[in-house]
């Protein structure tokens, strides 16, 4: 706001000025030096004046920039930390998570645009045309009150386009969470796209969540540019009837020279400023229209308090020994089923042996994994670690207590020992060769061109490579309560057996719990629990339910099948019905797409460059010569009304 003083001085010492040239016309002063000197004062004044307003003008966008920068890693910061107080259940009720993500960074990005540089400007703006207000009211009032008298149609512009620009931008963003939700699924599961024969059906989808979203930035950009123009011609407006009624105070002898000239200097920056605010408020529209969408998304009340809730209590109680955990009537379903997956599953299991939690697909097994390592935690019963109910230990606590390895263990894109020791105590990165031995990953790592530094690609593994990532980052967590959900299913009998002797030696004394279908790794002495149709069918020492256990008969790795089985999947679905969309549709957008990725050239980002590829790629050539044309004329409207 300090800034904003410059300007409405500015004009008080150009009056000034103009007041001192009349006066040395008219024989004001004795002579020409007396006039220089005087002349000289104001401009040194005037100098002062600018670079007053450049550093504070500096300054202040500096402070915004950061608020700016701040705003966006504190909501950065929530999100992340808001998705980790969720269990998994609410995450997975999500519908579009991944695509939600997406929008939402982006979203966040605007948000930091519009309270950083625009809301600063905005401020200087809104400052200045008060401060330059109240100069030109005092110099001459009357020439002020008919210069402003447009500014009620300016506020309607504002007000009813502004409103139009975020209801668009608002959809805009809804469609790009949309598109961003079929792109990532493409690229994660691309292979089971073309499997499927779905790539046409993606194709379209993708395209009508893009030209949705493209419409609705059109109809969005079609406002603000209505706005912008409004502004402008109200703002040239003021130009010619401000010149029109100080010409005729001045021939009417009403006002001098100096007030004349210093009321209209002030009104014409008041204008431009005025015209200045279209792009301003079409920014912080934009901002607006992203916290709607982040509340629409389901990220609405983030706040830095929810991560760590109870942090503080005096309920929260250390890291036990672990040696027990027991299940009291455990009831869960999930929100969109009305039955229950776990009905009334009570057990005990300890880390004097293995526990193994068996039973057929869909029994509950995997659910009460997750219910264990309090990735779902709304359900009913009770889980107790050596008598404390699981919920009395800090998050960070719990991490460092429960882990859960799962048949497919996330891998990502880094070098095979990050992936590996990602997550692990500082200690535990010297046991990295023995987590290598322990998984059987030594003729792996021997196989890389840079053994442990060669960055790894999870799609390019195995599933029982997969698994094995995941076996060793349990032996370097090394955690209180072990949990493996089908985490050797797709490893190959002999290696199984190999790492189930490891394991046992390993987790001695430790509490470890293996879910699984198959019973040919139990041993008498384990601790079994039976479920059936999420309840407990039996449990107690292997030796006593031997004849009750399944087994496989032959261990074959997952993602094996009979040329006969795939003969079947292929013909099935080669007759895929892509109904809605037609045929003819589908061809054109894939001949679209090759065409595009003909032209496609990477170029440097230059004007020349964007028209030029907006020229190729573009079917209404037309629009861009008329754009083109509209921009020069807009750019020669300022030299013609100066001249």
């Amino acid at each position: 706001m300090a800034s904003s003083v410059g300007a409405p001085l500015e004009t008080y010492f150009y009056g000034k000025i103009f007041d001192d040239l009349g006066k040395f016309l008219t024989g004001g002063y004795d002579d020409a030096q007396q006039f220089m000197n005087h002349i000289s004062l104001l401009c040194v004044k005037l100098v002062i004046v600018a670079l007053a307003r450049m550093v504070l003008t500096w300054l202040g966008i500096i402070g915004w920039l950061m608020t700016g920068e701040r705003a966006q890693v504190r909501g950065r910061t929530n999100v992340f930390k808001h998705l980790l107080s969720k269990d998994l259940e609410s995450i997975e009720s999500q519908k579009n998570l991944i695509g939600s993500l997406t929008q939402l960074h982006r979203c966040i990005e605007e948000i930091r645009v519009g309270v950083a540089e625009s809301l600063g400007l905005l401020v200087q703006a809104c400052s200045s045309i008060v401060f330059l207000f109240i100069t030109s009211m005092i110099s001459l009032w009357s020439l002020t009150l008919v210069v402003v008298a447009s500014s009620p149609l300016m506020a309607a512009s504002t007000y009813v386009l502004g409103k139009l620009s975020i209801k668009y931008s608002v959809r805009e963003n809804h469609a790009s969470a949309a598109a961003s939700k079929v792109l990532n699924w493409c690229f994660n599961s691309g292979v089971v796209a073309r499997v499927l024969n779905g790539k046409y059906y993606d194709l379209a989808r993708f395209s009508r969540n893009v030209d949705s979203s493209a419409k609705a930035f059109t109809l969005f950009s079609v406002a603000i540019g209505a706005n912008s123009s409004i502004l402008r011609m109200l703002s040239g407006f003021i130009f010619v009837q401000g010149l029109l009624f100080a010409k005729y105070l001045v021939s009417n002898s009403k006002a001098n020279a100096g007030q004349v000239f210093t009321s209209f200097s002030a009104c014409l920056l008041l204008g431009a400023l005025m015209a200045s605010l279209a792009d301003l408020i079409a920014m912080i529209n934009k901002a607006q229209a992203s916290s709607l969408s982040i509340e629409l998304l389901g990220f609405a009340g983030l706040n830095s308090d929810e991560f760590v809730a109870g942090e503080d209590s005096d309920s929260i109680v250390s890291i036990p020994l672990c040696s027990s955990l027991d299940l009291r009537n455990i009831r869960f379903r999930y929100q969109m089923l009305d039955t229950y997956i776990l009905k009334d599953v009570s057990a005990r299991f300890d880390s004097s042996r293995l526990n193994f939690v068996v039973g057929l697909s869909g029994s509950g097994k995997s659910t009460l994994a997750s219910i264990i390592s309090g990735l779902y935690q709304q359900f009913s019963g009770d889980v107790l670690i050596d008598g404390f109910d699981s919920f009395m230990f800090a998050t960070i606590d719990k991490v460092s207590v429960v882990t859960l390895i799962d048949l497919s263990p996330a891998m990502f894109l880094c070098l095979m020992k990050e992936n590996i020791t990602l997550g692990c105590e500082p200690s535990a990165v010297s046991l990295y060769q023995q987590a290598l031995r322990f998984a059987e990953l030594e003729n792996f790592e021997r196989m890389l061109p840079d053994r442990s530094d060669t960055i790894i690609e999870g799609k390019r593994l195995s599933g029982g490579e997969t698994q094995k990532f995941g076996l060793a980052r349990a032996f370097l967590m090394d955690p209180h309560i072990l949990i493996l959900d089908e985490a050797m299913s797709a490893i190959d009998v002999q290696s199984r057996k190999s790492i189930m002797a490891r394991l046992r030696a390993n987790r001695r004394g430790k509490l470890t719990i293996i879910i699984t279908h198959d019973g040919q790794d139990i041993f008498d002495e384990d601790l079994v629990l039976l479920l059936k149709s999420g309840k407990v069918e039996a449990f107690g020492k292997a030796s006593d339910l031997r004849d009750q256990i399944p087994t496989k008969k032959s261990h074959q790795p997952t993602g094996s099948e009979s040329p006969a089985s795939t003969l079947v999947v292929n013909d099935f679905f080669g007759k895929t019905d892509l109904s809605p969309f037609e045929s003819n549709a589908t061809s054109d957008l894939e001949k679209q797409s090759v065409e595009y990725s003909a032209e496609f050239k990477v170029v440097p980002l230059s004007i020349p460059a964007v028209i030029g590829f907006c020229t190729r790629t573009s079917k209404k050539k037309y629009l861009i010569f008329i754009g083109a044309v509209a921009s020069v004329a807009t750019g020669l409207t300022p030299p013609v009304l100066s001249f």
